[in-house]
């Protein structure tokens, strides 16, 4: 592209880029599962109990008849040797560093995102003021220096040294637009945006057809 387009967005996009980062997906990726491992630790310490129900008939002594039978039993274990303590303890402390992370691993990206969307905007409004106020004059100040040079009003050695303040002039831009360019590499990492701006631009770009010996 001729030139890096203007960053525009509002704090809902900038959140919603930030989070969709694979570095900050990763990171809250992680803090989920430690607390769902909490919560594993949490339910094995808990004594689940065991019912059982047991039916049959008791032969009466001494005589023919039998007596129906029904039992019903209950086994609670308890957890005297071991309480799962120390476990839940080690789950809930990993779980609250993982987000402890997660949440630091955020703000730092937050803080990358709008750095460099802040020096892409001044490099972008740099390179914009000097496109529109300096390039066109540049060229035809080259143009007008050239045709005073060969009316010889001016001297080979004047020449020169006016071509060489121009050129400077023009190299000062073209270092402008470099720099709005490394910029905007810069934010399209911070935000995660390279897919997406590199998608549009082979959409626009214009088909060549491949030619060969």
């Amino acid at each position: 592209p001729g030139e890096p387009p203007p960053v525009e967005m509002t704090s809902g996009d900038q959140d919603a880029l930030i989070r969709e980062l694979p570095a900050v997906r990763v990171a809250y990726a992680k803090s989920a599962a430690a607390a769902a491992a909490t919560g594993v630790a949490r339910s094995q310490s808990h004594a689940d109990p065991t019912v059982g129900l047991r039916g049959g008939r008791d032969q009466e002594r001494g005589g023919r008849n039998s007596v129906p039978l029904i039992s019903l039993e209950v086994s609670i274990p308890l957890f005297v040797r071991n309480t799962f303590k120390s476990e839940i303890d080690a789950t809930v402390a990993e779980a609250s560093a993982m987000r402890i992370e997660a949440d630091g691993g955020y703000q730092l990206a937050q803080l990358r995102f709008r750095a460099a969307a802040t020096q892409y905007g001044r490099a972008h409004d740099a390179w914009r003021r000097w496109a529109a106020l300096s390039s066109a004059r540049i060229d035809s100040a080259v143009n007008l220096l050239d045709k005073v040079w060969r009316a010889r009003e001016i001297g080979t050695s004047e020449y020169l040294l006016q071509l060489k303040q121009l050129l400077a002039g023009r190299a000062a831009g073209e270092e402008l637009r470099t720099q709005a360019w490394l910029s905007w590499l810069e934010w399209l990492d911070a935000s995660g945006g390279w897919p997406a701006w590199l998608d549009a631009v082979a959409v626009n770009a214009p088909s060549t057809a491949a030619t060969g010996s």
